[in-house]
């Protein structure tokens, strides 16, 4: 089988995708091959997201203080999304907010000490959810479906990244 093939599958065993508790949430975990602390500290780096994330062409750093920051991602398709991160580095924990956009929309993303040492768990919950005039163009199911794509894509990518480390 070649390497790729075998990448692959190994990062789809080490993705879990599933609705959350709350409403309009969905949750995932996955493996990394690295301390949490790197793991951490490279995610927060948001200049590193477009080596980790596919799709993401720069970022723009346009005010950070400790560990709240205002970025915009600039996105290979001419897009861009602007976010509000309110951090807890103690925790290893990334929390960001979109800023403007058709939806709300925030994100957690955890980094604790995996089962095995030198492994990280990745626990993300991630809120999206449509309202006003465009929710009656978007089903829920649309959303929800939207959500664990990004939740599943963005798990993977972040596996990726830190195998090839």
């Amino acid at each position: 089988m070649p390497a790729a093939c075998i990448l692959l599958a190994s990062m789809l065993a080490n993705v879990l995708v599933y609705e959350g508790k709350q409403n309009a949430v969905t949750e995932g975990d996955a493996v990394l091959r690295c301390d949490p602390d790197v793991a951490y500290r490279e995610a927060t780096d948001y200049s590193r997201w477009r080596d980790i994330f596919h799709g993401v062409r720069g970022a723009e750093i346009k005010a950070r203080r400790g560990d709240e920051a205002r970025v915009t991602f600039l996105h290979d398709d001419g897009s861009h999304d602007d976010l509000h991160f309110m951090n807890r580095s103690r925790a290893r924990t990334i929390w960001f907010e979109q800023i403007g956009g058709d939806a709300d929309v925030w994100c957690q993303i955890a980094f604790a000490p995996g089962a095995q040492p030198g492994t990280t768990r990745v626990h993300t919950w991630f809120y999206a959810d449509v309202h006003g005039a465009k929710s009656w163009f978007v089903s829920g199911s649309k959303v929800r479906h939207l959500r664990e794509q990004q939740v599943r894509d963005d798990l993977q990518q972040l596996v990726a990244y830190f195998s090839r480390k």
